[in-house]
């Protein structure tokens, strides 16, 4: 079963090389009922310009099936690394099938991509000017182009990875914005000043995160392997959901059975 084949035709070279990957399915895996669904809502490319990032990235806008242009506005989803769920992981289609379905509300998701292949790490680890990009000059744009939601309790940031860890600290800094957060396999360890025991979000959480934020957390049973400071990625999500917890916001978390890859965060 091929998986996906995000090639040249649909992301320039700057964004990697084309990539396929086949699944092998045993008779009791978990159904993806959704996946190869149609696309029915439209999905357009852009390019954005960042004076706080100083750079120009590629953003993908889907308006998905069912949004009425009298009723009241759509919700708003953001995803970080943008192009890898826009088009690998067929998460367009996805939202339409469960839109479709009465499973979502219609939304416009903005999936956000990193500027070059190089910077993709680094402005995913709690950057204040990230965090200035994504609420000064990505959600002001889109909002001149798009109607959507502004009520936080109708606004998801997702991602995977630092990914993760930035939807995370997306809510963190601005929790009057960013109400939903979907945290796949979150860098939760990730920490400035490395091997710290205890994940820099974590310990920021902890000391005056907000209270108000509702979170979707998942882990693989199979991310174990320890890092600089000898604990594994799961240790400390483990860690970052306890933090979230005892701050008094509600957490769903999640355990799956698979590792640190996109097949499993696109179930």
């Amino acid at each position: 079963i091929t998986y996906g084949d995000w090639s040249s035709d649909v992301c320039s070279s700057d964004l990697g090389p084309a990539f396929v990957q086949s699944i092998v399915r045993g008779p009791a895996a978990i159904s993806d009922e959704f996946v190869g669904a149609p696309l029915l809502g439209t999905l357009t490319e852009h390019h954005l310009a960042s004076s706080n990032m100083g750079d120009e990235r590629r953003i993908w806008v889907h308006e998905s099936t069912g949004i009425a242009p009298d009723g009241p506005p759509p919700a708003l989803m953001l995803v970080f690394d943008g192009g890898i769920y826009a088009h690998l992981n067929h998460t367009p289609e996805i939202v339409d099938a469960l839109v479709a379905a009465g499973e979502l509300l219609p939304m416009v998701t903005v999936y956000c991509h990193y500027a070059a292949e190089g910077s993709r790490n680094a402005e995913l680890m709690c950057r204040e000017d990230f965090a200035a990009f994504v609420d000064d000059e990505l959600l002001s744009w889109a909002a001149t182009q798009w109607r959507y939601t502004d009520d936080p309790a109708r606004t998801i940031v997702a991602g995977s990875s630092l990914g993760g860890l930035s939807s995370a600290w997306m809510a963190y800094r601005h929790p009057e914005r960013f109400g939903n957060v979907i945290a796949q396999s979150p860098s939760a360890g990730w920490h400035p000043a490395e091997p710290v025991e205890t994940g820099y979000l974590t310990q920021r959480w902890a000391q005056d995160g907000p209270s108000s934020v509702h979170f979707y957390v998942e882990m693989g049973v199979f991310e174990r392997g320890s890092g600089p400071d000898g604990r594994s990625g799961y240790d400390h999500t483990q860690d970052f959901v306890a933090a979230l917890r005892a701050h008094g916001n509600d957490v769903d978390y999640q355990d799956y059975c698979g590792g640190h890859d996109y097949l499993n965060w696109r179930a």
